[in-house]
């Protein structure tokens, strides 16, 4: 039972992880021992923006074929993330973690959100494909 449990907490262990990477690129420390609170709302919001599916418990992959089955992943993963991201932050206070941590989860998934965001308009709107000059065109016979 406890390696099941350990197994469930790793997506959120992961999430931290990459929350934590976040932060430390801007030069904003985190209070280490905030990191357990953190990682419970995480996982019971299961607020994850990557899916993994190579532990014994983890989901199959979700493949999508086709620019539109592709812009319904993203938008759905968008929405999924926003709903969970507001979750969170309505959980803050209740976690007994500071108020400043609202904002950093704020700041995260807004960020994250963006990504995506990005993503989805590449793929509306992909770049026209570019055209070497310097190649000869020749005609192909058969």
């Amino acid at each position: 039972m406890r390696y099941k449990q350990y197994e469930e907490l790793k997506p959120a262990v992961r999430e931290y992880k990459k929350f934590q990477d976040f932060f430390q690129r801007k030069n904003i420390p985190l209070d280490p021992s905030y990191e357990q609170p953190v990682t419970s709302l995480i996982h019971e919001a299961a607020a994850y923006t990557e899916l993994w599916w190579h532990g014994p418990y983890d989901g199959l992959p979700q493949v999508a074929i086709g620019t539109e089955s592709v812009i319904r992943k993203l938008q759905q993963k968008s929405q999924d993330l926003l709903e969970k991201g507001n979750y969170l932050s309505s959980r803050v206070s209740e976690a007994e973690l500071p108020s400043e941590y609202k904002e950093f989860l704020d700041n995260y998934y807004s960020e994250i959100l963006r990504e995506i965001e990005r993503e989805l308009q590449f793929v509306k709107n992909p770049p026209p494909p570019e055209i070497d000059d310097d190649i000869e065109r020749k005609p192909i016979i058969r």
